[in-house]
């Protein structure tokens, strides 16, 4: 007897400080929960249409969220050919933006949530469609061919339609797009990191307050808002490591879910936090929120240290970076890189090592981050000579048959 699909209704909700899908059922009171405490609000569908198990996002409203199942439901048995097709509620664009917008908010944080929510308003003023179903493959080649206009590059218009794409799938719908319908993106050269030189030169240039923020974001390969995001408390001065964590309290999670440890921060580090040790936020701006500047502070540093290219064009096409703090060159994340290449070339630590430093799922991640750029002048020849410094290949006699 083929087994019976049915569509049912989950909640997101946290228990432990994990996020886990708990389905709802129907007491004898009548109504419906998931008897866990701890809901997000979130309603999710789970149903199988075409061979395949698909997740849907309803939004917080339960009584819509259960006409939404009975819908899904209807649907899912009319795909078995069992009963006569349905009359379903047509899902509105604005609406299915706001319910994607309220689990990429719960699952991946505020930042996540707004950078989605500037591309999908683009996307619905560009393509003017009111109903989910009315956006098709041509659809989607318009929103190509607009952000093609605007000059956008192979890879941000990749970028950007893979996120539409996403969009359309967590409301139920299929992709359209197929191998070969995003433009091919150049590959471009690996990514370099500071040298110790110009390390030294952004510490000179720096003043107290600014030099503390390069010294914890090269000690300890901090992601900008996992650094913005970091309290004193989170610094175990004992162990000289550092506790990366997720704070709901300022409603931020960290990236991949993943909480971990930075050890062995290097003294030079160690006795200027002392110094300063303080509670709550490290770096704060003047509401006491977490800092949201400090591509700028790094970029205007680089200015004053006199470091930049002099190459780097705004929008408005006449300043620089030769005159204005915009060097493509530096920035936050390569500090990271920083972090992950010293380790690996100067100290010898083990790629599965930085791996867990850095809290990449996978340590090909980690070898994107290990650049090729020569720290210290004539470090790599000084390296590549200790390769054969206790090597001396033996000279034999070499026989030749007659």
């Amino acid at each position: 007897m083929a087994r019976k699909l049915c569509t049912t209704l989950w909640q997101l909700v946290k228990q432990d400080g994990k996020n886990r899908m708990v389905r709802l059922n129907k007491a004898t009171n009548g109504k419906w929960g998931t008897g866990v405490e701890g809901g997000h609000g979130s309603y999710y569908l789970r149903y199988t249409l075409d061979g395949k198990r698909k997740w849907e996002s309803v939004g917080t409203d339960l009584r819509l969220a259960l006409d939404e199942c009975k819908a899904r439901q209807a649907l899912v048995t009319n795909g078995q050919g069992t009963s006569p097709a349905p009359v379903t509620a047509r899902k509105a664009v604005q609406d299915a933006i706001a319910a994607y917008l309220r689990e990429v908010k719960t699952l991946r944080g505020e930042r996540s949530m707004s950078r989605d929510k500037w591309l999908l308003d683009l996307f619905s003023a560009t393509v003017n469609k009111t109903y989910m179903d009315e956006i098709t493959r041509e659809t989607l080649f318009f929103f190509m061919a607009f952000l093609k206009n605007e000059g956008k590059s192979p890879k941000t218009i990749r970028c950007r339609l893979s996120t539409i794409e996403t969009f359309r799938v967590k409301q139920g719908f299929p992709r359209l797009l197929m191998k070969g319908d995003l433009p091919r993106s150049t590959k471009k050269l690996k990514k370099d990191c500071y040298t110790v030189a110009e390390v030294d030169s952004l510490m000179a240039a720096a003043d107290p307050d600014e030099r503390f923020l390069l010294q914890f974001l090269l000690a300890t390969g901090t992601r900008e808002q996992e650094a913005a995001h970091t309290y004193w408390e989170d610094i175990d001065f004992k162990r000289k490591e550092l506790r990366i964590t997720a704070k709901p309290e300022l409603g931020w999670t960290l990236k991949d879910f993943e909480e971990r440890i930075v050890p062995g921060l290097p003294e030079w580090f160690m006795a200027e936090a002392k110094a300063r040790k303080g509670t709550g936020l490290i770096f704060k701006n003047r509401e006491g929120r977490p800092e949201g500047h400090m591509l700028h502070t790094i970029q205007s540093i680089a200015l004053r240290a006199v470091l930049n290219c002099g190459k780097c064009v705004a929008a408005n096409g006449v300043d620089t970076c030769a005159t204005k703090p915009m060097c493509r060159k530096f920035g936050t994340h390569k500090f990271r890189r920083t972090f992950a290449t010293w380790h690996n070339a100067l100290g010898g630590v083990r790629l599965s090592v930085i791996q867990e430093w850095m809290g990449h799922s996978d340590i090909q991640t980690t070898m994107i981050y290990i650049a090729n750029t020569e720290i210290i002048p004539g470090g790599t020849a000084e390296k590549a000579a200790q390769t054969w410094a206790n090597f001396s290949p033996k000279i034999s006699k070499i026989h030749v048959a007659a």
